[in-house]
């Protein structure tokens, strides 16, 4: 049997990434805190879990805010599915200004069906009026 559970977090500016090398912000501290004290509570060894979205966090920049939130997915043993053989990672958000990029949507899941994956993929849509691209993971 599979459960879905949809969690919706707090995620406003307040959330985003500050940029900093050595603080987080509260409101994103308690974003991520959310998330883990839901997993704790709900989740045994063996569920197999996938998280997808806006994640505010952007791998490659090895801040503050990356490595609070890879400390709550290292904790429940999680991958991030852009590491899949098969992944093709692009960028998923574009500022208002339409000026800089990142990549901060990610689907992460549990180690013992990371193996699995057989396509992670963002799609460009022209009718998509987001400044977020979906994602899409198999």
């Amino acid at each position: 049997m599979t459960d879905l559970c949809y969690i919706p977090l707090c995620h406003d500016n307040y959330s985003n990434d500050n940029y900093s090398q050595c603080v987080c912000t509260q409101e994103f501290k308690a974003c991520v805190d959310q998330l883990e004290n839901f997993m704790s509570q709900n989740i045994s060894d063996n569920d197999k879990i996938i998280i997808g979205g806006d994640c505010n966090v952007d791998m490659d920049r090895d801040n503050a805010h990356f490595r609070y939130w890879q400390e709550m997915v290292s904790r429940f043993n999680l991958k991030v599915c852009w590491d899949a053989c098969c992944a093709k990672k692009d960028m998923t958000f574009t500022s208002n200004d339409g000026l800089s990029q990142s990549c901060i949507d990610h689907f992460y899941c549990s180690a013992n069906i990371h193996d699995y994956i057989t396509s992670a993929d963002v799609i460009s849509h022209g009718l998509n009026t987001s400044n977020h691209s979906p994602l899409k993971e198999r």
